[in-house]
C-alpha cells in the first residue's frame, strides 16, 4: 500500500515537472529562434536560460531546446502571438502565448 501512494505521488510530481521543462524549451527554442543561439547578444534567450535554471533543469535539456532552434529542419516553427481582448465588465485582457 505504501509503495502505490509512493508511486503515484513521485509520478504526478514527475509529470508536473516534465510539464514545466517542455513548456521552458519551447520558449528557449523560440528565443533562439528570433534573436540567434548566443545568450551573450540575445537578451531574451538569456533570460529564457535563467529561468529555465532556476526550475533546475539540466543544461542538456537546454543545449538541445538552442541545437534545435539553430538547425531545424524538421518543419516545427513556434511563433510568440499576442492576443487582446475585453472580458465581462470591460477589463482589458492581454494574452501572451
Amino acid at each position: 500500500m505504501k509503495f502505490k501512494l509512493f508511486k503515484d505521488r513521485k509520478g504526478k510530481a514527475d509529470q508536473a515537472k516534465n510539464n514545466k521543462f517542455v513548456k521552458l524549451a519551447r520558449e528557449i527554442y523560440v528565443h533562439a529562434r528570433k534573436g540567434g543561439p548566443n545568450p551573450e547578444s540575445n537578451f531574451a534567450l538569456k533570460t529564457a536560460i535563467t529561468a529555465a535554471r532556476a526550475e533546475q533543469m539540466p543544461v542538456d535539456n537546454i543545449e538541445r531546446a538552442i541545437k534545435k532552434a539553430a538547425g531545424s529542419t524538421d518543419g516545427v516553427d513556434y511563433e510568440e502571438i499576442m492576443y487582446e481582448g475585453y472580458g465581462p465588465g470591460g477589463v482589458a485582457i492581454m494574452v501572451r502565448c
